[in-house]
């Protein structure tokens, strides 16, 4: 609790994020499954870039990619009680999720993207004006499928 301008706010274990800062990522994961939320903000500073270029290099977007490193974090958040150091480290433990997580986005979106060019066909049976096909679609789905076709 704050008492006074210059006194830092303190995490219910009573440490610092500067204090948890210094402490090894099995120690942080602890104090995240405890529920001390300066504990998860420690980790993303430490691995947030390591797992948002393994998302970006499996997924291939990097909009996607930063939602799934936020996911990936607020998954760890609830996931924190089930670590096991015996089992590996907590780095390895980010890594995994990555990689599983982007995974499943990348073979999700590569359906949608199917389902999207199957639809495209159905589209044939729609006036083939341009209102046609922007009453067809959509607003984000015009969007999604606009910024696939420059992208390509």
């Amino acid at each position: 609790m704050l008492t006074s301008a210059n006194e830092e706010v303190r995490e219910p274990c009573g440490l610092t994020y500067q204090e948890l800062a210094n402490l090894s990522d099995e120690k942080i994961m602890l104090h995240l499954a405890a529920g001390h939320g300066d504990a998860v903000a420690v980790l993303f500073d430490r691995y947030s870039r390591l797992v948002l270029n393994i998302a970006g290099k499996i997924v291939q977007d990097h909009c996607d990619a930063e939602d799934l490193t936020q996911e990936i974090f607020v998954e760890l958040c609830r996931t924190a009680a089930r670590f096991d150091a015996a089992k590996g480290t907590a780095k390895m433990w980010l890594i995994r999720s990555a990689y599983r997580r982007s995974l499943n986005r990348r073979r999700s979106l590569k359906l949608r993207n199917a389902q999207i060019l199957g639809d495209l066909g159905d589209l044939e049976n729609y006036p083939s004006t341009e209102i046609g096909l922007a009453q067809a679609l959509a607003p984000q789905e015009s969007h999604r499928l606009a910024r696939q076709m420059l992208g390509s």
